[in-house]
């Protein structure tokens, strides 16, 4: 009876048991089947040494059916071998036996490639139970996707689909490890769009987006698939060249490269021509380290925008000390622009028919702390590439037409002030309001006004440059193309443009008596003025032999040192006071 009772109450033990490991059971189910992961029961097959060899299915859940392409019935009782090829067990098998007979916790994450499931990434996690193994299954295969976006978005630029700064110094380190076995020379070429911001601040982001889109994929067709083209950023982009240990094919690539840039693109209806600059680093002669070789590279782009643009240059190590002379410069030009270093002089511009003053140009001078008074040319490039030549070019129109006011209201009379305007100040999209806030400001009639581009300005975008040349000519300002004849002129786009007067590069003025090229193209350019019935001001005149060529010809003004050079304002005011004029020269 104690037996029976004692066997009983075992019996009612394990029933109780056996009732709470299928409650555990079902709640694990539940759970697992919300969850979404396939369950796998195994129990462990061993051989007569008492090792794992094999596994038998003893349950699983609808994922799992699913993940094997099978039902329940028939994968129950089956061997792992049995469900699946020997060569697709092998490892599986191994780390399920390692499991079963150490009790260590297995993961794995693999590349899925069973035909029956569309899960691309399978993550699975094993324990020991006590007569076998407890395998769950997961699709991670959105988790993959999403962990290969982001590491894609690390390494490459989110616009033109080119590797990134991080991308490019791997590739470049992998060129650079490359160089002991079948190349012999990495090039590293630095690629800057010339006055790119222009487009953005004209045309507006998404134009410049669509512009660095194109450029993107030209660069890629101006290279070899061996080669790596990558955007660092802006309108900045490195093209690695492996291909060639020859300094002559190298060149090439880079001409084509040039050329490419320079085919014209058409964005919303306007066609823009493009140029850039290009810097050119090559290892091992001038770096030894991905960093070294891109600075170094980016430093001889710089030369290549000092030398007028639309060129390439090779780094040299002369390049450095110029490097930080300019910044140098420019942190200086910081500090001028708060600390008010600038200056106006005038040149006066004089009517050849009456031999008056009739109007000036106001040149900026940098009066520094240190050294001295710097001329524009120093400066002015390097104001114009960082942008601050547009808070230097607001000051000069404010002050030139303020100064211009002063003498006014001294009873000088209306005179004509010409001012220069830079590519970027040309760009700005509030440059035609930003002028008329300073002639309200200041008082300042705007027929007193001249603007003065060059014409590679206007030549860039001419569609845009014809709306704002059209939007000052209705606030009343005189329009002028200063250094005519010195670019790519169009007389059918200069028939366009809304211009008032053309003025006579001093180039042509200095070579007038020596050469008869010179002496023609001026004589022209003073005709063709008069044709379009614009007026004409010849600059640089520094003889009386060239003025006496200038009134045979009929040319209307000149400016030059033959009358006066350039002079600070109150120089000028005694000059007005004196009233000067060119009969007092020539008596």
């Amino acid at each position: 009876m104690v037996v029976m009772a004692i066997l009983a109450r075992l019996s009612w033990q394990l029933t109780k048991s056996r009732r709470r490991v299928r409650r555990i059971q079902q709640t694990y189910y539940a759970a697992t089947e919300a969850g979404g992961d396939a369950l796998f029961m195994l129990r462990s097959v061993f051989d007569a040494n008492g090792l794992v060899i094999d596994f038998v299915f003893i349950d699983t859940n609808t994922r799992g059916e699913e993940l094997i392409g099978t039902s329940k019935a028939i994968m129950l009782g089956m061997k792992l071998c049995e469900l699946f090829p020997k060569s697709r067990t092998n490892g599986f098998l191994k780390d399920l036996a390692t499991v079963a007979q150490t009790g260590v916790i297995h993961e794995k994450e693999w590349k899925n490639a069973m035909p029956t499931s569309n899960a691309e990434w399978l993550h699975r996690q094993v324990v020991a139970v006590e007569d076998g193994v407890v395998a769950m299954v997961r699709d991670i295969s959105q988790r993959k996707r999403l962990e290969a976006r982001v590491q894609y978005q690390a390494t490459h630029d989110v616009l033109t689909s080119l590797p990134n700064r991080n991308l490019l110094r791997d590739c470049l380190q992998c060129a650079i490890d490359d160089v002991d076995g079948t190349l012999h020379k990495v090039w590293v070429v630095f690629v800057d769009l010339d006055h790119f911001k222009s487009i953005n601040d004209s045309l507006g982001h998404m134009a410049g987006d669509s512009v660095l889109k194109t450029i993107a994929a030209r660069l890629q067709e101006s290279t070899q698939p061996t080669d790596t083209v990558a955007r660092l950023g802006g309108d900045e982009f490195v093209v690695i060249l492996t291909t060639t240990a020859d300094a002559n094919v190298a060149t090439s690539t880079l001409q084509r490269i040039m050329d490419n840039v320079a085919v014209p693109i058409m964005i919303e209806e306007r066609e823009l021509t493009l140029s850039c600059s290009v810097g050119i680093a090559v290892y091992p002669h001038d770096g030894q380290t991905p960093d070294v070789l891109i600075e170094r590279a980016d430093i001889a782009m710089y030369s290549a925008k000092k030398s007028g643009r639309d060129n390439f240059q090779f780094f040299s190590a002369e390049m450095n000390e110029r490097l930080f002379e300019r910044l140098r410069i420019e942190e200086d030009l910081r500090k001028a622009i708060k600390h008010n270093e600038f200056v106006l002089h005038y040149q006066p511009q004089v009517n050849l028919a009456t031999g008056k003053v009739v109007g000036m140009e106001a040149l900026i001078r940098w009066q520094h702390p240190e050294r001295g008074m710097v001329p524009p040319n120093l400066f002015i490039g390097i104001a114009e590439e960082t942008g601050l030549i547009c808070a230097i070019g607001d000051w000069v129109i404010r002050t030139a037409c303020a100064q211009n006011m002063a003498w006014q209201r001294a009873g000088f009379g209306h005179l004509r002030i010409a001012v220069n305007l830079s590519a970027r100040q040309f760009a700005q999209r509030d440059l035609v309001g930003s002028i008329a806030g300073v002639l309200e400001e200041t008082g300042m009639d705007a027929h007193d006004l001249e603007i003065e581009l060059t014409e590679s300005l206007v030549m860039g975008d001419v569609e845009t440059a014809i709306d704002v040349l059209r939007n000052l000519k209705k606030l009343g300002v005189k329009l002028s193309i200063d250094d005519f004849g010195t670019g790519y002129s169009s007389l059918s786009y200069l028939k366009r443009f809304p211009i008032d007067v053309l003025k006579i590069d001093q180039s042509f003025m200095r070579d007038i008596v020596l050469d008869t090229d010179a002496a023609t193209i001026v004589s022209l350019i003073i005709s063709l003025a008069h044709t379009l019935h614009l007026g004409v001001i010849a600059e640089g005149v520094e003889t009386e032999v060239q003025l006496a060529y200038l009134r045979r010809h009929g040319c209307d003004e000149m400016q030059g040192y033959f009358f006066s050079r350039p002079v600070p304002a109150e120089q000028f005011t005694q000059l007005l006071v004196e009233r000067k004029c060119l009969q007092d020269i020539l008596t």
